[in-house]
């Protein structure tokens, strides 16, 4: 599998993309030369690669879900997906609603010894990359799948099985009432 991230000056923010950088547009070629679509086209990736042994390369990032079509109402999902040709995400956490108390929530890839850890808590820093981590999910070779805890629309965490408008509106309004944010 190769990503090759396309060398389009007009398309570079500041220091967040351009060459030398692992970031921007991408194109995903698999080992016999075809070309994948990055997440249904959507061939823009900010985050950060990372390969698990024996498994397909994996990308992390956020999306950014708004809900309804409404402005105010939002809520980020962590995404972990393996770069294959059904490109079917290995691990989904919604967090960081609008109107939320407290800082935003980061993530971390921690690796030693072969072992692969997806770490998530509260900035440190606005708009940094440290974290104070919360609750962790560990690569199981065994499963082929990441293993940890489930969360609920009360935490400010919560794993879905898919990014669908019911977990996400779910986990918005109860994470909003629980934090005393009106609607």
């Amino acid at each position: 599998m190769y990503v090759v991230f396309k060398d389009d000056q007009s398309n570079f923010e500041g220091a967040r993309c351009g060459p030398g950088v692992a970031k921007g547009h991408v194109i995903a070629i698999d080992h016999q030369g075809y070309l994948l679509n990055w997440f249904s086209g959507a061939n823009h990736f900010y985050g950060k690669l990372f390969n698990v042994p024996g498994e397909p390369t994996q990308c992390i990032d956020y999306i950014h879900c708004r809900i309804a079509q409404k402005k105010e109402e939002d809520v980020d999902v962590l995404y972990v997906v393996p770069i294959s040709p059904d490109f079917t995400p290995a691990l989904l956490i919604a967090c960081n609603r609008s109107g939320q108390i407290g800082p935003d929530w980061g993530w971390n890839v921690k690796q030693e010894g072969g072992e692969t850890e997806i770490q998530i808590g509260p900035r440190t820093e606005q708009k940094g990359e440290s974290i104070t981590s919360v609750v962790s999910y560990q690569w199981s070779r065994d499963e082929h799948r990441y293993i940890g805890p489930n969360g609920a629309p009360d935490q400010h965490f919560m794993r879905l099985s898919s990014v669908s408008e019911d977990d996400i509106r779910l986990f918005y309004d109860h994470g909003t009432r629980a934090n005393g944010a009106s609607k």
